[in-house]
């Protein structure tokens, strides 16, 4: 099952007692949550509007003490908002590793990378693969190398991360820069005065480009 993890009300609750009682019944023989997360904390609430982020890291803990034959998997869709907070989430699944793993991988997460909209695609701002290269070290350093001990990172998952570094820097003749930071400045001004929100206060690491791309839309009125 795929979910966004905080569901509204006490569909939650719905949810647990549903998979308790599979559970109980011997239903399945293996059941994976996928929880659709591209960063942490605010700067993931920004991105998928209406997230609820200490809800969903409560409602996925409590899911990992439940049952013997369940697993999470985080789904990272990569995309220009995703840079700053990665090493912290790289943290989250140590941690959580640490914390609910006993005699099985119980934490799992893949890194699909966004395209489209382009204005939300990593290609945007280049530099910051310093943040990926930086939580690839981290991984490293806590890479698994005892068998049947899950409490580190696999070789394929900091493959992964390097995947999407090269990916990244690859040159695509079709990704137009110009214009997608005139849409990033279109689309996220608009959505800050629909929502409410705010982006440069959110991402502060973004500020400047912010008003590059809102230097761009001015020049060409």
């Amino acid at each position: 099952i795929t979910s966004n993890c905080c569901p509204p009300k006490d569909q939650w609750e719905k949810f647990m007692d549903s998979f308790d009682a599979m559970v109980q019944a011997n239903s399945f023989d293996h059941f994976i949550l996928f929880c659709s997360l591209d960063s942490i904390g605010k700067q993931a609430e920004y991105i998928r509007h209406g997230l609820d982020y200490d809800l969903l890291y409560n409602n996925i803990t409590n899911f990992l003490t439940r049952g013997e034959k369940h697993a999470l998997s985080f789904i990272i869709t990569f995309n220009v908002f995703s840079y700053f907070k990665f090493f912290d989430y790289m943290k989250m699944v140590l941690d959580l590793r640490r914390t609910y793993n006993n005699k099985r991988e119980l934490i799992w997460f893949d890194v699909p990378h966004l395209s489209y909209p382009e204005y939300m695609n990593p290609k945007l701002i280049p530099q910051y693969v310093t943040e990926l290269e930086k939580t690839m070290e981290f991984m490293k350093e806590n890479i698994r190398t005892t068998p049947y001990v899950f409490n580190g990172f696999y070789d394929f998952e900091i493959s992964k991360v390097q995947r999407l570094i090269d990916w990244i820097q690859g040159n695509d003749p079709n990704f137009n820069e110009d214009l997608s930071m005139k849409n990033f400045y279109l689309f996220f001004s608009e959505h800050d005065r629909r929502r409410d929100t705010n982006l440069v206060e959110t991402f502060p690491e973004l500020e400047t480009f912010y008003n590059n791309c809102k230097e761009k839309v001015s020049g060409s009125s």
